[in-house]
């Protein structure tokens, strides 16, 4: 199975250096390309990939195609998919919108995240008219793919996609909070990144709701109900649910 990258930009680099790390795939059968010809190279040679001349080039060479460039760039591409599968990493691109630009396609969409470089990534899957076994092992190396229906992916941003760049602002700020405490930045950021990845464990393991070990943890009068008093007092769960509605709205609306 030969993948083709269409755009090597950072989400294309997150999947390419999974498969790398993943030690389960040959990294001989991989092609991608891209308008910076010097970085292309330079990425290429470091993931022992092979860089093609153009985008067709990239295309003729490949069995999965992945369209890596930005959405708002996929009306300049002009292709020959010869009949391949192609996927979509484009957010704000429904079906709809991808046959406008390419004609009647065999196409997929994914959202990964950017954990998928270190296999850890959660996935959404959305095909448009059959499944591709060889697609969903490929992205399995990668992480957790879940096959979700089209119009589910707005939610799915909001849940995975778009989520790490919310739960890397928590761990600066909360690493920032204490550093008049004496704890160094680097010293902060990997106590909470390490509580996180265990907290997330633990709710992944527990037969009880979040709510629950929430409580569990919140002893009265102890120190950790102080800090919460301080979420409710600032609408912890309206502020949440208004970053993920405005993140879903601005998914649905497309390009247009």
């Amino acid at each position: 199975m030969k993948l083709g990258f269409t755009g090597l930009g950072n989400m294309s680099m997150a999947m390419v250096e999974g498969l790398k790390a993943s030690k389960k795939f040959n990294m001989e059968n991989i092609y991608a390309s891209a308008q910076n010809k010097e970085k292309l190279e330079n990425n290429c040679e470091k993931l022992k990939i092979n860089a093609t001349k153009d985008n067709q080039d990239c295309i003729d060479k490949s069995d999965l195609i992945f369209i890596g460039v930005k959405p708002e760039s996929l009306h300049t591409l002009n292709l020959d998919f010869k009949g391949k599968p192609v996927i979509s990493m484009a957010a704000k691109t429904n079906f709809e919108a991808l046959e406008t630009f390419f004609g009647p396609q065999n196409f997929y969409r994914i959202m990964p995240n950017l954990n998928v470089k270190q296999n850890m990534g959660v996935i959404a899957l959305s095909h448009q008219y059959e499944k591709n076994l060889e697609l969903y092992n490929t992205l399995s190396l990668l992480g957790h793919v879940y096959e979700i229906e089209e119009h589910m992916i707005s939610g799915f941003i909001a849940l995975a996609g778009s989520s790490p760049a919310l739960m890397y602002r928590f761990i600066d700020a909360l690493s920032d909070a204490v550093l008049d405490e004496g704890f160094t930045k680097q010293e902060a950021l990997e106590i909470v990144s390490y509580t996180m990845m265990g907290s997330a464990q633990t709710v992944l393991n527990a037969k009880e709701s979040p709510k629950t070990l929430v409580e569990k943890v919140s002893s009265k009068g102890g120190t950790t109900i102080e800090g919460l008093k301080v979420f409710d007092d600032y609408h912890f769960e309206d502020t949440m649910k208004k970053a993920a509605r405005a993140i879903i709205d601005k998914d649905k609306m497309g390009m247009f």
